[in-house]
């Protein structure tokens, strides 16, 4: 798969989590383009996507380059495709792929912070804290929006195979 250095995101897949999912450049086809080069690259896009705001993209420069994270970052968003465009399809996705995109928000859900509400409550907080704390944002993320009636709006292009909330 070929690479793509600061690349110029569309952001209209109509959910943060489907952008990032949507960060190469076809699911289809020999011709593939890899848009998250790098782990500065992942920040960038985060930031774009809303999934970072700047004070946390700062901190999570600070645990280094990144290149393990970058690969489980991949990995994860390849486990999210599979998943989401089975449902996109209304097809069931593959048990394997079912288990362990629950192992991810199992992981991610270990992370999550709980404080009191400013009217009372509780309120969830995934702060970045370690390498691994934007993935576990983008995993509890895809949990939030596979429990959603937003989940059926799911839908993929026949082009390119991006993910996409169907609007229509």
């Amino acid at each position: 798969m070929a690479t793509h250095s600061a690349h110029d995101y569309t952001l209209n897949a109509g959910h943060p989590l489907l952008d990032f999912v949507n960060t190469v450049s076809a699911w289809t086809g020999d011709d593939r383009r890899e848009y998250l080069t790098d782990f500065a690259e992942v920040i960038r896009f985060s930031v774009l996507a809303g999934l970072l705001d700047t004070k946390e993209a700062a901190a999570l420069r600070k645990y280094g380059d990144g290149a393990a994270e970058l690969l489980a970052l991949r990995r994860l968003r390849r486990l999210l495709y599979e998943v989401l465009s089975a449902f996109a399809h209304d097809q069931p996705p593959a048990t394997a792929s079912l288990d362990a995109l629950a192992e991810q928000f199992r992981a991610a859900g270990r992370s999550r912070r709980w404080t009191a509400g400013a009217g009372g409550g509780l309120q969830r907080d995934q702060p970045i804290v370690a390498m691994r704390s934007l993935r576990d944002r983008i995993a509890l993320s895809a949990e939030q929006l596979l429990e959603s009636p937003q989940a059926a709006r799911l839908g993929c292009c026949p082009g390119c195979a991006w993910l996409f909330l169907d609007t229509s």
